[in-house]
């Protein structure tokens, strides 16, 4: 799972263009959010789901979109050996959905995490 920001500098009336932190910039721009659930075997990269991130259009949290995406993915028979994801996605409730799948996971944890 990973979520990236589509730069759109110049946007000012475009529908889902917002104000994100871009990792690739190491700032904050104009852009549109997107996050991808992506799997992996071998050589084989298999999109499993996505979803525009539009915090201000429907009030889900990035955590509501990842923990969506993975009830979709659990529903359609996704059965992953490892799930991988940013620490931006690590949540109590996002880790304890993925162990009540009982899925192995890794991912980082930031050091303001408080349980």
């Amino acid at each position: 799972m990973d979520n990236y920001t589509l730069d759109k500098f110049y946007a000012e009336k475009m529908e889902l263009v917002s104000w994100y932190w871009s990792g690739k910039h190491g700032w904050v721009l104009l852009g549109i959010n997107l996050m991808t659930l992506l799997g992996i075997d071998g050589d084989a990269h298999i999109p499993y789901g996505y979803r525009l991130y539009e915090k201000s259009k429907d009030g889900a949290t990035k955590n509501d979109g990842f923990d969506a995406m993975l009830v979709s993915a659990k529903e359609r028979g996704f059965k992953p050996r490892r799930v991988v994801f940013d620490s931006w996605f690590s949540s109590l409730d996002n880790l304890k959905q993925i162990r009540s799948y009982k899925w192995v996971c890794l991912t980082r944890l930031n050091r303001n995490r408080l349980r």
